[in-house]
């Protein structure tokens, strides 16, 4: 067996013994909770994103970015997690690229904000 074989047997039978512990399901509550806050009141503009004709945000790459944050909880190595992460970032700058005005994505001027709003679209049951 290679290294990677042995870290997802390891991972997949001990995952919940190393990282589920009670006191995440608080934590989970909590970021819910300020999520929820948030999403009640933070729109594109709020975060510097243009909106109208020069709209940055595409509805539905945006919700293909939200999938694949949602992906995290499937996976049980840091690995696999990291690809949903690195997914999620490319997702983002695929969108960047195809609404950029002059061809030229803006990088992190947009790509930060872009991340945030999409954090921000993840429903309550979504989370939990």
């Amino acid at each position: 067996m290679n290294g990677e074989g042995i870290e997802n047997c390891v991972m997949k039978n001990l995952y919940q013994d190393l990282f589920k512990h009670s006191s995440e399901h608080e934590f989970n509550q909590k970021y819910v909770e300020q999520t929820l806050i948030h999403q009640r009141f933070l729109k594109p503009e709020h975060l510097d994103l243009p909106t109208g004709n020069k709209a940055r945000i595409d509805a539905v790459r945006i919700e293909h970015a939200v999938f694949q944050l949602l992906q995290l909880n499937k996976y049980k190595t840091p690995k696999a997690k990291l690809t949903m992460l690195i997914n999620f970032c490319r997702v983002i700058s695929i969108m960047l690229q195809e609404t950029s005005l002059d061809g030229q994505p803006d990088g992190a001027d947009m790509f930060f904000p872009c991340s945030i709003y999409s954090f921000l679209q993840i429903e309550e049951k979504q989370i939990l």
